[in-house]
């Protein structure tokens, strides 16, 4: 056998074998880029501001009352005397509970609603002196404060809302009065309740998983009411009315679901 050819054979051999080897995944396999895993599957989300949530509440509150009473003729109407007590005011604590609602929209807008009951201690104390011997001294206060209110917010980052609310409140009122003259006291009690429009706006920070802290400011106006109207005599009549408003700052405290 020629000696040319033999060589000619295995050098066409060897390269036979080896680009075979290159195409089933050989050395020249090393290069081809590797193939890309799947992308994780995205985190559910953890946002509290979806669903129910209750709190408890602690802060403080002023308000002020303006008190008008007048005594008028009967047949004519004119005024035969009158007193005005213009921002009688009082301060004092409170404490209060909620349960409330919210849906995240996921534009940073979430919408939702509560319902709240609050104890005051907010005390108004007037005295006025009649003479020499003539005094006339109440104390007035809220006894408590529920509210319906929807509530508008604003996510600003994670773990931060802040927001404005309004809607309706309803107080009872309860005073206590005492008139002197000389020798003689007389004492009484009263009270009544009252429908108002509440308005506010707060800031909530989330504190863990499912816990967040609110501070909050409300402005309540209760309007005018009447506290006594009736005949003294038969020519005079007896009026008394009162404008209240009230004002409060508080912290919530609030567990969601």
């Amino acid at each position: 056998m020629n000696t040319e050819a033999v060589k000619l054979a295995l050098t066409s051999l060897a390269f036979v074998t080896a680009a075979t080897s290159a195409h089933a995944g050989g050395p020249a396999a090393a290069d081809a880029e590797p193939e890309l895993a799947a992308p994780a599957a995205a985190l559910a989300s953890n946002s509290i501001w979806s669903g129910f949530w209750i709190g408890a509440s602690m802060g403080s509150g002023s308000s002020a009352y303006d008190i008008g009473a007048h005594i008028t003729d009967v047949d004519t109407g004119d005024m035969l005397g009158g007193l005005d007590l213009p921002d009688l005011g009082g301060k004092g604590g409170l404490i209060g509970a909620e349960i409330g609602w919210g849906h995240e929209f996921g534009n940073g807008w979430v919408a939702g609603a509560q319902l709240d009951y609050t104890s005051t201690q907010i005390k108004a104390d007037a005295a006025l002196n009649l003479g020499p011997t003539g005094t006339i001294s109440t104390t007035f206060r809220p006894k408590f404060v529920a509210s319906g209110l929807l509530r508008l917010g604003y996510v600003v980052n994670d773990s931060t809302m802040i927001y404005g609310l309004a809607g309706e409140s309803y107080s009872t009122f309860h005073g206590d009065a005492e008139a002197g003259y000389g020798p003689d006291l007389a004492t009484a009690t009263y009270g009544f309740g009252a429908f108002g429009t509440t308005i506010g706006a707060g800031i909530e920070t989330r504190l863990g998983e499912m816990t967040s802290l609110k501070l909050e400011y409300r402005a309540t106006d209760f309007g005018d009411v009447g506290l006594i109207a009736g005949p003294i005599s038969d020519t005079a009549q007896f009026d008394a009315a009162m404008a209240t408003s009230s004002q409060s700052v508080r912290a919530t405290l609030a567990l969601h679901f």
